[in-house]
């Protein structure tokens, strides 16, 4: 710069305006330059730390996936095994139901008030959210999905609570029916708690429209359930998929 200065000078002295404004142009354009060139290592180097910020969100983001992944399909193995338990059950019922095991009947009662249920690990998607470190992530397609998973697991934390809420209604038929800790004992998780002492009036039971009401009921939800389920896991797998696909590129 003091080159231009003395430039400056030495050509106002002399009268020759051409030159000075020639001279004064060449300064400005190269702290025009100067200034871009600063502005674009600036940008590089934030887009560096994005990018670098990015995959360690999407890393983890793929370890917070791969493990709801497990526990869901673990749901809706439960599930399968509570709506087979219902199906066997509605078959043995009817106007003139045939005698079966005591036990049957227990464990079909404990599977009918077991509702499993998929509660995932959103501990990173969660904070990702709240604090806007989705922005980090340029593949417009994962922010579209992650949207559409956020909105599933809504309806499925609703269809959880229509199914608690149809046992809650429907508990009152089994009462006198039915004792809860014949069912306690036949699951075996509680050491020590044997069947109830009391008598049950199997034929009862079983030939009760009410009863085969609340269970065909609680089966029609359990159905509608694992079908739910079962595409949140295609979908979870879609994410793993893109997950695994932006981090093995982005390296």
């Amino acid at each position: 710069m003091p080159l231009f200065s003395k430039q400056r000078r030495a050509f106002l002295l002399t009268n020759k305006m051409g030159k000075y404004l020639v001279y004064a142009l060449g300064e400005t354009i190269i702290i025009v330059v100067g200034i871009m060139f600063a502005v674009a290592i600036n940008n590089w180097n934030e887009d560096r730390l994005n990018s670098q910020k990015e995959i360690v969100l999407l890393t983890k983001l793929k370890s917070e996936f791969e493990s709801n992944q497990l526990s869901l399909k673990g749901s809706v193995n439960d599930l399968e095994q509570v709506r087979n338990k219902l199906a066997t059950f509605l078959d043995l019922m009817g106007p003139k139901p045939d005698k079966v095991e005591d036990s049957v009947i227990h464990d079909t009662v404990a599977n009918y008030y077991w509702n499993p249920s998929y509660s995932p690990n959103k501990v990173i998607f969660d904070m990702s959210q709240s604090n806007g470190d989705f922005n980090l992530i340029t593949n417009i397609q994962l922010q579209e999905k992650l949207r559409k998973w956020a909105n599933v697991i809504s309806h499925i934390k609703f269809m959880q609570q229509a199914i608690s809420k149809h046992q809650e209604t429907a508990a009152e038929v089994w009462l006198d029916l039915h004792s809860w800790k014949s069912s306690i004992a036949s699951t075996g998780e509680l050491e020590g708690v044997g069947p109830s002492n009391f008598p049950f009036d199997q034929v009862k039971l079983l030939s009760t429209p009410a009863i085969e009401h609340a269970v065909s009921m609680k089966l029609t939800l359990t159905h509608m359930h694992i079908n739910q389920l079962i595409k949140t896991i295609k979908l979870q797998q879609e994410l793993i998929d893109i997950l695994n696909f932006e981090i093995k590129h982005a390296k």
